[in-house]
């Protein structure tokens, strides 16, 4: 009888370890998924601009991603791991053409994509 609880002690112990195993991996998972839409960041964001200098800014696709461009340039301030291709297909033909944002727009703009 002692051998029977010792092999089942010994038996919920590696079960124990399989659980906690697994649990790690889904949360590992977890936190792989949820940090899909997180931004890649390539230059700090625009914030505060006051309203005499209101600038123009550019959403587009890049390389596949949404990047934010200053108006006529080529060189992304900012490249945004959002997929324009998981997007509806309506607004990634706007993003294709780019979409003009005004700096006191650009935030509201943003959380629309990258949310």
């Amino acid at each position: 009888m002692y051998k029977t609880k010792r092999k089942n002690g010994e038996n919920m112990k590696k079960h124990l370890v399989i659980i906690s195993i697994l649990m790690l991996s889904g949360i590992a998972l977890m936190i792989t998924i949820s940090n899909k839409g997180t931004i890649k960041r390539t230059a700090t964001t625009p914030t505060s601009i006051t309203s005499e200098t209101q600038m123009n800014y550019v959403l587009k696709d890049y390389n596949g991603r949404i990047a934010l461009f200053y108006e006529n340039q080529e060189k992304p301030l900012q490249i945004y791991n959002v997929f324009t291709d998981s997007l509806p297909y309506n607004d990634a033909k706007l993003l294709e053409k780019g979409i003009t944002v005004k700096s006191n727009e650009l935030n509201d703009v943003l959380s629309d994509y990258i949310s």
